[in-house]
């Protein structure tokens, strides 16, 4: 079962046609898997939480948007799950701290956003957070982690709130976003609860999102092809794009050659 998401046109952005060297990220640690500084092991195998929070719609360690919603799965676990997808498999490896998955977002966003309505491609998000050095107060695992929320709680809202991320992602050395403004960012998307406040506020999906940033970082993208030594990465079916960031029409181009 597959819940719909909204796709509804987002306010225009001016695309900007810039050349993405990308942020890059530190070397893998040797093992994938829970963090150990907390107690807990993730879900047992009812799919029970045993000490750590761990979300639903998440189970390939990313968000998967689909034309009809995002899809379903149960709740995540250590070992990541490949999405279970019948149109060509998109990948977008971003940090929520990285400024040229900023930049990406608004020169691609919208080309994304329509070959995911149009049932082109299954667009899944994977969220990465080496970036928390570069900014004071985790910004980047305190974003994966309200993104996490957001998908569990309100799926229908997570495009919005992943593109309002970008939108509105502090400067390189400056401060993250408190809580209060990453509540507000998902109460604009249509995101609002008190359960959804509390995850934010007590970073609950930490846990899983440090299992999923390593995952992300470490396995393959897909089959054997490595996975990306930088952000923004984006892939079709296993193909890496790279000839034209930035430029206007240069995904649904992408997209289109590899039909």
């Amino acid at each position: 079962m597959r819940r719909l998401v909204s796709l509804a046109p987002l306010a225009t952005i001016a695309v900007i046609a810039v050349a993405l060297t990308g942020c890059i990220t530190p070397p893998p640690l040797p093992e994938v898997g829970a963090p150990q500084a907390q107690q807990g092991q993730g879900p047992d195998a009812s799919g029970e939480a045993t000490g750590f929070v761990w979300p639903r719609n998440m189970a390939s360690h990313g968000v998967v948007f689909t034309a009809d919603g995002v899809l379903e799965t149960p709740a995540a676990a250590p070992e990541r799950v490949e999405a279970d997808v019948e149109a060509p498999h998109a990948i977008l490896y971003v940090d929520y701290q990285c400024p040229h998955c900023a930049t990406f977002m608004s020169a691609h966003g919208d080309e994304l956003e329509a070959a995911v309505s149009a049932g082109e491609v299954a667009l899944e998000v994977r969220p990465l957070t080496f970036l928390d050095s570069t900014s004071t107060g985790e910004h980047s695992t305190r974003a994966a982690n309200a993104l996490a929320a957001v998908a569990d709680e309100f799926p229908e809202a997570a495009w919005a709130f992943h593109r309002a991320l970008l939108e509105a992602q502090p400067a390189p050395g400056e401060p993250g976003l408190t809580d209060a403004q990453l509540l507000e960012i998902a109460a604009g998307a249509g995101a609002s609860s008190a359960q959804l406040t509390a995850r934010v506020e007590g970073v609950e999906l930490r846990a899983f999102t440090a299992a999923a940033g390593e995952s992300n970082r470490s396995l393959p993208v897909v089959d054997e092809v490595p996975a990306p030594t930088g952000t923004p990465a984006f892939y079709l079916d296993g193909e890496r794009f790279e000839d034209g960031l930035g430029e206007p029409g240069a995904i649904a181009d992408f997209i289109a050659s590899q039909r």
